[in-house]
C-alpha cells in the first residue's frame, strides 16, 4: 500500500500531498516537522529537497563484539524513520549520528 505524505507551507498553511514514490527513498530521511523545500513548476511538485545532513536517532543496532573489526569496520543500524545503513562499530543504540542525504551515508556522531 502507498503512502501519502503531506507537506505544509509555514507560511502560508497550504498543504501538499506528495506520494512516497514521488520521493523514491527519501522518505526515510524525513522526520515530522522537518524544513524542507519543494521546488515547484507551474504549481506542480517537481523536487523535495533536502536540507545536506539530516540528525537521527539509531533504533536499532548490533552490539560490538570483541575481534569484529578484524573482519569488520562498520555494522549495520536501523534510526527511527527506518532507514538503514552502515556506521563504525562504535555507534550505539539511542545514539544520535548525522546522514548525508545526497549519500544516505554515516558522517558523524551528533
Amino acid at each position: 500500500m502507498e503512502k501519502i505524505i503531506f507537506f505544509m507551507n509555514t507560511e502560508t498553511y497550504n498543504q501538499i500531498s506528495l506520494n512516497e514514490n514521488f520521493l523514491d527513498g527519501d522518505e526515510l530521511l524525513l522526520k515530522g516537522n522537518q524544513d524542507v523545500t519543494i521546488a515547484m513548476y507551474k504549481e506542480n511538485p517537481i523536487e523535495v529537497i533536502l536540507p545536506t545532513a539530516i540528525s537521527l536517532i539509531v533504533t536499532k543496532s548490533e552490539p560490538a563484539v570483541k575481534g569484529d573489526s578484524v573482519n569488520s569496520s562498520t555494522k549495520e543500524v536501523t534510526c527511527e524513520t527506518g532507514l538503514t545503513l552502515q556506521v563504525p562499530m562504535f555507534i550505539n543504540e539511542n545514539d544520535v549520528i548525522k546522514i548525508d542525504t545526497k549519500t544516505k551515508t554515516y558522517m558523524t556522531r551528533a
